[in-house]
């Protein structure tokens, strides 16, 4: 697995201007967006584990990793993709894995984007 400096080093300001054409405004409410859908995705997929409803983890797994793609959080939306690849071919015992590590992991990225959005 990937340690947090990993998955906190790829994130920069510079980046997340660039993803915005340097519009202050729009990169907040992009990250405050992602900040407050990306813990509900989570948290549907832990409901996931519960209900073994691989469907629905595959599917925020999915949603999540496409988010992510977008902060150029390049290490965190690939262990979504393992995360949605695992679900889609019924794989209970690495998801069953994946699921609390990403809950771990998106900490982190919370953490930098936070930081980051108060440094605007």
């Amino acid at each position: 697995m990937f340690d947090d400096s990993r998955l906190a080093a790829e994130i920069s300001l510079d980046d997340l201007m660039e993803i915005v054409s340097d519009d202050v405004e729009v990169l907040k409410d992009v990250l405050k967006s992602f900040l407050e859908d990306a813990p509900k995705l989570l948290q549907e997929m832990q409901n996931g584990l519960l209900s073994q409803d691989l469907e629905t983890i595959e599917r925020n797994a999915h949603t999540l990793k496409s988010n992510s793609r977008l902060f150029r959080a390049k290490i965190f939306a690939e262990q979504c993709q393992a995360l949605e690849d695992n679900a889609r071919q019924s794989n209970w015992s690495s998801v069953t894995v994946q699921v609390p590590k990403l809950c771990q992991n998106f900490q982190v990225i919370a953490r930098v984007l936070t930081a980051k959005l108060e440094q605007l």
